[in-house]
């Protein structure tokens, strides 16, 4: 026999909190919160939105990056075979 009972098992995701937010406990009247903080009307500041796949991807490289490649391409292709016998 399994433990508890339909009360607790068959009850659908999320009817926890909304049965928690209907029936407050006897101590409180409310599950709102009466922090001065919560009166406020509107939020302030900018809405939040989330925007996948907007951001600028890469390493940040300055536009005046002037970088010398030392050697030719068959000496840089040398130095990396060496380097990658190690």
């Amino acid at each position: 026999m399994p433990a508890g009972t339909d009360e607790y098992d068959n009850n659908p995701a999320g009817s926890i909190t909304e049965q928690i937010a209907k029936q407050p406990s006897s101590k409180t009247d409310s599950t709102a919160s009466s922090h001065p903080v919560h009166n406020d009307s509107e939020p302030k500041g900018d809405p939040v939105q989330i925007r996948h796949h907007q951001a600028n991807p890469g390493p940040a490289i300055p536009k005046d990056f002037q970088v010398q490649q030392e050697g030719t391409k068959e000496d840089r292709a040398k130095r990396a075979a060496e380097l990658n016998k190690k």
